[in-house]
């Protein structure tokens, strides 16, 4: 079964939707141009699915996918698998791994580009009825002010009209990169105490360029300077800045590099025919950082940074070790031979 582009088109990352948790569907497929939406989409639902293996869907060998999908896991309950990157050259190796019984609550998670109608992948999902698939596309203007004021309304706030109608300005057509961007309006409008974001919290966070900023330590990382980030990192902390509002930044910057390297041009020419354009004083950092890093590697950063959000607040690790680690951690992805 395929959902229609009207079904996933209000859908809001950080908010797992109904036709994704409610569904009793075996296996789930996510796919479309909206690749930060794919992704965050994916890992929501791996989440709700409770212990899960990641894996390259070009890597995947069916007999060790079944083997984890009819496993309980050492947690108790089921054991998921979450494929990424897949396309038609794996039809073969899904369709026999969906031909297997898998344990009560146990889910395949697919996720996919963007894949046409034509696609024997898609076409696989979208024949049966143990199957559901979510195409995502990327966001037109007039979806984009929907999306705001949905988001804050997640988060139990207002957009004031003003503010509504700027921020429009500032948002991606990618769910990703957009909603960390609503993440970081809403964070400082909550660090004013207030519930309401207003134009004060846009101009603040969107409107600004600060190449010393909050964003330093994670773009310092990226171009492999561990000690400069952990030292910058270590400062934005000293000076009270919020560790989850640097981590949304992070994660933001995270999803627009990611955006650049989806098209496949060269680092220079991502960088001209980027929209939003990339700030001029920006091009050179960024065309280096394109240079340095994959989807993959950022997928995985992605992920670290996520990872480092839940130990600080779960395992309750101190920020002012956690983050400056994170920062190490990450800016060692040039030696990451699997990517």
């Amino acid at each position: 079964m395929e959902l229609k582009p009207a079904e996933t088109s209000a859908w809001i990352p950080g908010t797992l939707p109904a036709a994704l948790s409610g569904t009793a569907a075996k296996a789930i497929l996510l796919f479309g141009p909206d690749q930060g939406g794919v992704f965050e989409f994916a890992r929501l639902t791996g989440r709700h699915a409770g212990e899960i293996e990641i894996l390259p869907a070009g890597d995947a060998e069916p007999a060790a996918v079944i083997s984890s999908l009819s496993a309980a896991s050492l947690f108790g309950g089921a054991t998921s698998v979450r494929l990424d990157g897949a396309d038609d050259r794996q039809v073969k190796r899904i369709e026999q791994i969906l031909e297997a019984p898998f344990s009560d609550g146990a889910r395949l998670i697919v996720s996919a580009g963007d894949i046409k109608p034509s696609s024997k992948l898609r076409k696989l999902f979208a024949s049966r009825k143990d199957c559901l698939s979510a195409p995502l596309y990327l966001m037109k203007e007039r979806d984009l002010g929907r999306f705001a004021t949905g988001f804050f309304q997640t988060q139990n706030m207002k957009l004031a009209p003003d503010a509504a109608r700027h921020i429009l300005g500032h948002l991606s057509g990618d769910r990703a990169t957009a909603a960390r961007s609503c993440e970081v309006v809403a964070l400082h409008a909550l660090g004013r105490g207030s519930a309401t974001v207003e134009m004060v919290d846009i101009r603040a966070v969107l409107d600004t360029v600060d190449e010393d900023g909050i964003v330093a330590p994670f773009d310092l990382a990226l171009d492999g300077k561990a000690g400069l980030a952990s030292a910058a990192c270590t400062r934005r902390l000293a000076s009270g800045e919020s560790f989850v509002g640097m981590l949304r930044i992070f994660a933001m910057r995270a999803f627009r590099l990611r955006g650049l390297l989806e098209g496949g041009l060269s680092p220079r020419a991502a960088v001209e025919k980027a929209k939003p354009p990339v700030f001029w004083t920006e091009r050179d950092l960024v065309t280096r950082l394109l240079g340095k890093l994959s989807v993959a590697k950022i997928d995985r950063i992605l992920e670290m940074i996520d990872q480092a959000e839940r130990r600080i607040i779960e395992e309750r690790i101190v920020p002012e070790a956690a983050m400056p680690a994170l920062m190490f951690d990450i800016s060692r992805h040039g030696a990451w031979k699997d990517l």
